[in-house]
């Protein structure tokens, strides 16, 4: 398909599970999410994980604060994402519905997962989404985590994932380091379907989790 039917694809279909979510009560949100992460919390990937990424939810996403409670009371250190922006040159590539490519010095926006000690250091960040502060260290210095759990709008059985569009996720999960970390789709039963849309830059992930249990697609 060429690029422009995939990124109208893709944005139909944002359009239509963000619709969904919304429908849901917050009673329903809560019970599900809580549901989704007991499973997670009960497999082994996540007894094993030292070091675990999370992410804070908004606008009807699955929510992880089972999940970072969680991981707090077993001692393991929780990263969550922090968007940065930063001065580019040359070629920022093109996504599918999202900033055009241009030629040139750029501000642009990169994602890391950095440290939070817990919900009180959080404070509002970009796209007003709460993020915890920013490290004393550098980008070069963050640490990795041993899993991950990742949002989406939509996601299929192999694993590939739908995002918001800015592809700050599959940059990340690209690099090098993060090549054997336990990768996981965190989302609600009816958002998983056959297939999504994907172009060459979709990094699949290794399982979903849902109010329904836990896929692995990949070791």
């Amino acid at each position: 398909m060429p690029a422009a039917g995939v990124a109208e694809e893709k944005a139909a279909l944002r359009v239509r599970f963000r619709a969904l979510r919304r429908a849901l009560s917050g009673e329903e949100r809560e019970a599900l999410s809580r549901a989704a992460g007991a499973h997670l919390a009960a497999c082994g990937a996540w007894a094993k994980a030292k070091v675990v990424g999370l992410y804070v939810a908004v606008r009807g996403e699955t929510d992880c604060s089972f999940l970072f409670r969680s991981a707090l009371e077993q001692g393991k250190t929780v990263l969550l994402p922090l968007i940065e922006a930063r001065e580019t040159s040359g070629f920022y590539p093109e996504r599918s519905g999202g900033n055009s490519g241009t030629h040139g010095p750029r501000a642009a926006q990169a994602m890391r997962l950095v440290p939070c000690a817990g919900p009180e250091h959080l404070r509002v960040g970009a796209f007003g989404i709460p993020e915890p502060p920013t490290p004393a260290y550098g980008e070069e210095d963050d640490p990795v985590p041993d899993l991950s759990v990742v949002p989406g709008t939509a996601f299929d059985r192999a694993g590939y994932r739908l995002g918001q569009g800015g592809g700050f996720y599959d940059r990340l999960l690209a690099r090098p380091a993060y090549a054997d970390v336990v990768t996981v789709g965190f989302c609600y039963a009816f958002q998983v379907r056959d297939e999504v849309p994907k172009e060459n830059f979709d990094m699949p992930l290794r399982a979903l989790c849902t109010e329904d249990g836990v896929l692995w697609i990949r070791p």
